[in-house]
């Protein structure tokens, strides 16, 4: 996902940089012998773009000047990115003139609203891979100690996950990486052929 406040400690609310276990995880089930271009629409820090081997790549970030949706791109083989949640819709659309083959990083529950109803109608996924180690995405404060009853830390924020760990603006504890009570998924569209596993859904 973009980021729109990357040198704070505090993560952007749309800045969550894909952990490295879960690009790994729909890697492998991708047969990039067929692969030979390849988008990723929300580069950030890197996360997935790096990852991905192919001998054509491009990529757009809008802290560098280059908004995807508002950007045309080369027809390609492949487009994996983990887009903001709140344009999930506008990226996979696009995406889907674009590329062969899209998948995309999005929380389960996406599959509901009615509002998103006709938009499944008109663009099933052909596959779902279900993550079944939920995503470290941030990082948040360790203080658990209690007195008189109560936390001594009650901090909300949410903190990029960092080496030495970010500090708390709260309470000055360091802070670790945590996962949140959201099943995410890998959403795919597979017109190319180029997943090993067959359609349907998927647990990793």
């Amino acid at each position: 996902m973009s980021a729109t406040n990357r040198g704070s400690i505090v993560v952007s609310q749309e800045f969550y940089p894909t952990p490295e276990p879960s690009i790994l995880s729909i890697i492998k089930e991708i047969d990039f012998n067929k692969v030979t271009s390849f988008t990723e629409p929300c580069r950030g820090e890197g996360h997935i773009y790096d990852l991905v081997n192919t001998p054509i790549k491009y990529y757009c970030e809008l802290s560098e000047g280059t908004n995807y949706l508002t950007t045309t791109m080369p027809l390609v083989d492949l487009i994996l990115t983990n887009p903001p949640f709140s344009l999930a819709q506008e990226f996979i659309t696009k995406a889907l003139t674009e590329a062969r083959t899209v998948i995309m990083l999005q929380r389960v529950n996406f599959l509901g609203s009615q509002a998103r109803k006709s938009f499944w109608d008109k663009h099933p996924p052909t596959h779902l891979f279900i993550l079944s180690n939920r995503p470290k995405f941030i990082a948040t404060c360790t203080n658990t100690k209690v007195v008189d009853g109560k936390r001594v830390c009650n901090d909300k924020h949410s903190y990029q996950i960092t080496e030495p760990p970010a500090i708390c603006v709260t309470c000055g504890s360091t802070t670790r990486p945590t996962s949140d009570a959201t099943e995410y998924a890998w959403f795919c569209w597979d017109t190319a052929k180029l997943l090993h596993k067959p359609a349907g859904v998927h647990v990793l």
